[in-house]
């Protein structure tokens, strides 16, 4: 990943579990960040001075900690009950969730994208699993907008090495025909491609 020119417009994939399933996760907007920016930077400083490497594995529960420190996890509403402002839970953390898609494998269709809360009711995930993926994708956002570009990629490398991650520049479609296509060659009978081919950059 060191090699990799990394910028705020590429996204991640990473296995879970070992059931090979694989998460496929997009950056947030520019407009997202600027509406929660405090939060966003008080849960990465937190999250890195906390766990360090680990903080991929924190980095959910940093971001929920530190809305509720600024009085933002929740939604803000107006005398008459109207939501005035999204929170850090219906609003920041429902987009990460949003641009997240899990890749699972069906005998009918092969290797497919579906929404990371579809695949958790379709049970493809179980809570641990789910928790996991979570935090993954809460750091990913964190580390995406906080640091500055050119210590992006050496974060990227320390943050995700430990979840065998891989910044990619195809979207969630794409992740998974290259699934698809590696998984073909393999079964024809073929030269295995090497390891990396399966995880576009």
């Amino acid at each position: 990943m060191s090699d990799l020119k990394v910028d705020k417009r590429l996204n991640i994939a990473f296995p879970v579990g070992a059931t090979g399933l694989q998460v496929h996760s997009a950056p947030i907007s520019r407009d997202v960040f600027e509406r929660y920016w405090a939060p966003i930077t008080k849960a990465f400083n937190f999250a890195v001075s906390t766990a360090g490497i680990s903080a991929p594995r924190i980095a959910s529960l940093a971001l929920r900690e530190s809305a509720e420190q600024l009085g933002v996890w929740t939604d803000q509403k107006n005398a008459t009950g109207d939501v005035t402002r999204n929170g850090v839970e219906s609003g920041l953390l429902a987009e990460i969730k949003r641009l997240t898609s899990v890749v699972v494998h069906t005998p009918e269709h092969g290797w497919q994208a579906v929404p990371l809360d579809v695949a958790r009711q379709q049970k493809k995930l179980d809570a641990d699993e789910y928790a996991e993926v979570e935090n993954a994708i809460v750091f990913f956002t964190l580390a995406s907008w906080v640091p500055s570009k050119g210590d992006l990629p050496g974060i990227y490398e320390s943050g995700f090495s430990i979840a065998d991650a891989r910044v990619t520049s195809s979207n969630s479609t794409e992740w998974a025909h290259s699934l698809r296509t590696s998984t073909a060659t393999e079964d024809s009978g073929k030269k295995k491609e090497p390891a990396a081919s399966s995880h576009p950059s």
